[in-house]
């Protein structure tokens, strides 16, 4: 915390280079001193630097004012009223004082309350930033979720497709009782059980032109059954559309 002696000093030196001597200015000059301060504590020596600045107070006499010496000679009257008028012209000088101290103290708040409103403005705008990066991060989160729900169900396409046979129709039960064991696993912890249901729905969402499988849905339970001309580079064709799963 600076002293009294330290702020005013720093006044001072701010004043010297000719710039306006402001809060800002005196913290700045204390702190290249290395001198701990904050707006709080040198408010009070600063207010009274910026009240005094130019101020020449009367200087204190051991005898009695020029008027009074003038009317000296027994003129009790002439002397009370001198005494009077130097009294008032002191009083002058500290309403003048106090004045002062009204202004620098009304300049200090000013600058503290700009400071406040720049930062309000400031912190506005950072919750406004941060509430719709929260927005985009959301949305971005569901594409991820959405995409790996998407690659997922292609490779349960890809391996039922390999095992298709090409001559004879398959039921999706017996589809769903061929699936390997670690993709029915993971389908628990990635989307939903692999019924036969959910697997015809995925498959018909998967192949719109019929290229690589063939559905027969007469009877009790569709039927699929493998193409000709499916090898296991030949790429699936993305879903017709964004589906969830189920």
């Amino acid at each position: 915390m600076p002293t009294h002696e330290q702020v005013t000093d720093a006044a001072e030196r701010v004043h010297g280079t000719g710039e306006r001597v402001t809060q800002g200015r005196v913290l700045a000059d204390l702190r290249l001193h290395e001198i701990g301060c904050s707006q709080r504590t040198i408010a009070e020596p600063l207010r009274l630097w910026l009240a005094r600045h130019g101020h020449h107070a009367r200087p204190a006499r051991e005898v009695l004012p020029d008027p009074l010496q003038a009317v000296l000679g027994g003129f009790g009257a002439r002397v009370w009223d001198a005494a009077i008028a130097e009294a008032n012209a002191r009083l002058d000088e500290q309403r003048t004082l106090l004045e002062r101290e009204r202004e620098a103290a009304g300049r200090l708040l000013d600058e503290t309350q700009i400071r406040a409103e720049i930062t309000s403005r400031e912190n506005e705008e950072l919750h406004a930033r941060l509430a719709r990066m929260t927005g985009e991060i959301a949305e971005l989160r569901k594409e991820v979720v959405h995409l790996r729900r998407t690659e997922f169900w292609d490779r349960v396409i890809r391996e039922i497709v390999e095992f298709l046979p090409e001559g004879e129709w398959m039921t999706t039960g017996e589809i769903a009782r061929r699936v390997p064991p670690s993709l029915a696993k993971e389908a628990l912890t990635r989307d939903k059980e692999l019924t036969p249901g959910r697997i015809h729905r995925q498959m018909r969402i998967r192949d719109t032109h019929g290229r690589f499988y063939e559905l027969n849905e007469e009877g009790e339970e569709p039927r699929y059954r493998r193409l000709p001309g499916w090898t296991g580079m030949t790429p699936l064709p993305p879903p017709r559309r964004k589906q969830r799963s189920g």
